[in-house]
């Protein structure tokens, strides 16, 4: 399981960590047998944080502007107004 796979991605990497937490949880200190056989059967990765750069872009430009700003810009476009 991947989060922050793209930059705009930030809560995915707590949700990534929650669902590994409440995966052991289940499975190891509360013996759900379901679970703990899941756990037992498969193996799991996590990575929290999976494109870093990104999420780097994103957090420097929040907190000079306070905003995030669009990474792309449609340079080609362009607008007809009726006049």
């Amino acid at each position: 399981m991947t989060g922050a796979t793209h930059a705009r991605e930030l809560i995915t990497s707590s949700v990534n960590m929650y669902q590994a937490v409440k995966l052991l949880q289940q499975g190891v200190i509360d013996k759900d047998a379901n679970t703990a056989k899941l756990l037992e059967d498969n193996k799991f990765y996590f990575v929290p944080t999976l494109n870093v750069d990104g999420v780097a872009l994103i957090e420097e430009n929040w907190s000079k502007n306070k905003t995030i700003t669009p990474v792309r810009k449609n340079r080609d476009m362009t607008v007809e107004k009726n006049t």
